[in-house]
Order: structure tokens, then sequence, then C-alpha cells
């Protein structure tokens, strides 16, 4: 669970991150980009690996992240669902979905 999500700061089951983070199950691994602001397909892999029900992306606390089209076709082509928004707001998602039980992996941009 999300506690707190803050421009520069997330907050996941009390432990607190000041880098961009992945999600994966119970693991929280620091996310590396080959493009800062662009979401490639080897970015997402180890999400997709999981093959969890739903991807969540947080593009940013004001948006600023792009994820391609190629990248969202290469999710959907594998049955997984894709929700992208501010981060901000896919923090609510990602909680929201684990009240429900729904198995899903997050990508989160925690700055710009």
């Amino acid at each position: 669970m999300i506690e707190k999500y803050e421009f520069g700061l997330i907050v996941i089951d009390d432990m607190e991150y000041r880098k961009d983070v992945l999600i994966i199950g119970n693991k929280i691994k620091n996310w590396y980009r080959i493009e800062s602001h662009s979401v490639a397909i080897p970015d997402i892999e180890k999400l997709v690996k999981t093959k969890p029900q739903v991807i969540i992306i947080g593009t940013g606390a004001n948006g600023l992240m792009e994820v391609p089209e190629k990248t969202v076709k290469f999710i959907l082509n594998r049955g997984i669902e894709l929700s992208t928004n501010t981060t901000d707001k896919a923090v609510e998602k990602f909680n929201a979905f684990l009240k429900e039980g729904i198995k899903v992996a997050a990508a989160f941009h925690i700055t710009c």
C-alpha cells in the first residue's frame, strides 16, 4: 500500500523512496529508463513478465513522462490492462486496485 506521494517522494509500506520505483508484487525496485521522460518496452518488461491484470504507470507530478504507442500496444497485446495518469492519480488507482484484490504492477515517476 502506498501511504504518501508528493513531488520527489513516495512512501510504500513505511519506507521512503526518493527515486522512481517499480512495484512488482511485494517488491519495490528503483526504476531506471533508457530515456528519462519516455517509457520504452525494456523499461517495463519486468512488470509484464509477472502477468498482472493491470499495469499502472504514474507519469510524474505534471504528467511529463510519455508512454509511446509502441509501449502501450506491447502491454495491451499481452492481455494486460494499462492505466496511465499523473502520479498522484496513479497512486490512488494503485491503492484502489489493491483493495479490490486485483493483481497490479506499477511504475511511478515521482518528479516532473
